[in-house]
């Protein structure tokens, strides 16, 4: 769900007078969507250098080289940057104090948005504070991160150039709450969505799950009401309940899954349609995709298996199938349950606990018929249509590698930071590696 709330307060502490803007926050509170509603509302794609730091980065020269690419794309930058490759002898150190000089004739304000700080080791973060002390005063930095991190800002503290945004800062508002709704298309008319409201804190993730959770019914208000009004249950119990009422008893097997995409397209004469499966979902898009070829642009695996014809997934990896044979004859309707330790382990390693405990309660059982499906066709690539693979660096659940399943497209993949679940915790990165995906050929 795309809908953006305007947060004029916030993008105007932004866009001040401060040198150093702060944004620390938990997962899932708004960071990312406020800096890049503030960068599109204010018109500074030409003036805003954006950097997302990977999972564990480890390697300073990695960065470095990142944050040169990524202010050379600006206008000023294009012409005051020099270009810079990555070299056995080029360290962090260097690279600062060449933007320090590249940087001093800087005559318009511009801005270094760094998200996702608190990756950075402690060598990278003494090298960014040289370069905030040091760098021309029109360079401005925003740094989004979901802890506070040691760079030594007491003094722009002190002098008023360091601009701070909270937590409690990015809370939605009942006001806000409410525009989120409208947003997504929901008019809620009594007193539930204030209820929502006191129970999600405002928290944004679980304001826009919820919307998510409710669009499409006939009378939301009705509904959201019928379950808080009274109630002490949680959001994340709520969510998983709505989630679970909706889902089609008659969407059991991996053929189901093929025909409701199918309808879905043919339904509404669609043409020049991107199909895009994540993890399992590769399955079902491969399906439809033969089914659909002359109405299909392209097919994107994210992250997501690419079938082998006449293969099931339970059958790529032993380990995997053991234990998917093991959970669905232990479950009366045959599906396969994804628990917390599954999200810690596997799905979400390293993540806050909240957030993987919150992501635990939301995961719907499987179909057993989904794992142990197959489909009589191809690779996509064999029938002519153009496909693309993008895998996470740190995706531990798939049943191969990433690029065992890229071979298979013919393709060579993009790889972005992060975990499997990548898309919950950092849609942005995943939107930007789909629409590059979309603009390759491969």
């Amino acid at each position: 769900m795309g809908e953006v709330v305007a947060r004029p307060a916030l993008v105007g502490r932004l866009g001040g007078a401060a040198r150093v803007t702060v944004v620390s926050a938990s997962a899932g509170s708004g960071k990312t969507m406020l800096l890049r509603s503030w960068l599109s509302e204010a018109g500074l794609a030409e003036y805003a250098a954006w950097v997302s730091v990977g999972r564990d980065e480890r390697d300073p020269q990695l960065f470095w080289l990142g944050v040169v690419d990524a202010l050379r794309r600006t206008r000023a930058g294009s012409a005051l940057v020099g270009t810079l490759t990555a070299a056995p002898d080029l360290d962090g150190w260097t690279v600062v104090e060449r933007l320090i000089a590249d940087l001093a004739p800087l005559q318009d304000r511009n801005y270094l948005v760094i998200d996702d700080v608190h990756e950075l080791d402690r060598e990278a973060l003494q090298q960014l504070q040289l370069l905030i002390m040091r760098a021309s005063p029109q360079l401005r930095f925003v740094l989004a991160t979901r802890h506070d991190v040691r760079l030594g800002l007491h003094r722009l503290r002190l002098e008023g150039e360091l601009a701070e945004i909270r937590d409690p800062d990015l809370r939605f508002t009942l006001a806000e709450t409410e525009e989120l709704f409208r947003a997504a298309g929901l008019v809620l008319r009594g007193p539930a969505v204030a209820v929502l409201h006191e129970r999600t804190e405002g928290w944004a993730a679980g304001l826009r799950l919820a919307a998510l959770s409710l669009a499409g019914h006939a009378d939301p208000d009705q509904r959201l009401a019928a379950e808080f009004s009274g109630s002490e249950r949680t959001v994340a119990e709520y969510l998983l309940a709505e989630v679970l009422d909706r889902q089609s008893e008659q969407v059991r097997e991996l053929a189901d899954a093929v025909d409701h995409v199918v309808s879905e397209v043919e339904s509404r004469d669609l043409t020049d349609v991107v199909l895009v499966g994540h993890s399992w979902g590769g399955y079902p898009v491969t399906g439809a995709a033969h089914r659909l070829a002359g109405r299909v642009a392209k097919v994107i695996y994210f992250a997501a298996v690419v079938p082998e014809q006449g293969t099931p997934m339970i059958d790529e990896n032993e380990q995997y199938a053991a234990m998917i044979r093991q959970a669905i004859a232990a479950t009366p309707d045959g599906t396969v349950p994804v628990g917390l330790d599954a999200v810690e382990g596997v799905l979400m390693p390293g993540d806050p606990t909240p957030l993987q405990k919150l992501v635990s309660q939301l995961l719907l059982p499987q179909p057993g018929g989904y794992m142990t499906d197959s489909l009589d066709v191809p690779p996509v690539t064999k029938i002519g249509l153009d496909a693309a693979y993008v895998q996470c660096a740190d995706d531990i659940a798939l049943a191969r590698p990433g690029t065992e399943f890229a071979a298979r497209l013919g393709v060579e993949p993009a790889v972005i930071p992060g975990n499997h679940m990548t898309l919950l915790t950092d849609p942005a990165i995943v939107a930007d590696a789909l629409i590059s995906a979309l603009e390759s050929r491969q």
